[in-house]
Parts: C-alpha cells; structure tokens; sequence
C-alpha cells in the first residue's frame, strides 16, 4: 500500500508509512494569493498510485482542510480512473481503468456533529 498526504497531516502520514513499512508520498499542495488551491500528483507518485492501494491521511481542519481533502480524493480518484485530462498532455494520455482503491484516513474530522458532515461522507461515499 501507498500512504499519501496533503500539506495537512504529512507528518503523521509519514509516521503512519514508516511504522507499516509502506511507502510515503506526498501530493503537491499550494495556494495561490487569492486563497485559491492546487493539488498536483507528481509523475513519480502516479504509478505508485494506480499499481497499489492507497491511503490518503489528511485532516478536516481548519476549514480549506476540507477542500485540500476533496481535491486531493478528485485526483486520486483521477489517476486510478485513468482520467488523464489534467496533464496538458504530458505523459499517457489514456490509461485503464484500475478500479477503486482509495482508502481516507482523517485524524481530526471536523464538523463531524453537524449537517456539514454527513454531507461531505455522503459525497465520499458516492467516490467509492
């Protein structure tokens, strides 16, 4: 299996990897000055991702931990479907589907009391 981490929980990620013995990647993460998000799958991670399990750690909080999480389950989902259209073509442009695979772990589940989330599990669960 691959363990893989946004900007919001690397550390524990990377403790979760070693202490299995699995390998440990991380996913590009920035934001731009108008707060607006990137994630990115470096090319050396997207094998690993589409051969193996895989096991994003990322937290909920504070709140762009939400949109952080939602994007980096958007590319990883992206990646095992074989949906390559993000690439500029660079790269493969089509690939097989190989299926799902993604596990979430989130440490700290924020709003996890409220509506907001039994929205954001309905919306995972609809990625399965």
């Amino acid at each position: 299996m691959v363990v893989l981490s946004g900007s919001n929980a690397r550390l524990l990620a990377e403790q979760l990897a070693t202490s299995l013995n699995w390998d440990h990647h991380s996913l590009e993460t920035r934001r731009f000055p108008d707060t607006e998000g990137y994630i990115r799958i470096p090319s050396e991670t997207i094998e690993a991702v589409r051969t193996q399990p895989v096991v994003l750690v990322s937290n909920t909080f504070p709140d762009s931990g939400i949109v952080e999480t939602l994007l980096m389950l958007e590319a990883i989902n992206d990646a095992r479907s074989g949906n390559m259209d993000n690439l500029r073509n660079i790269g493969p442009q089509e690939m097989n589907d190989v299926g799902p695979g993604i596990l979430l772990a989130i440490p700290y589940f924020g709003y996890s009391q409220g509506a907001m989330g039994l929205s954001f599990l309905t919306y995972m669960n609809q990625l399965s």
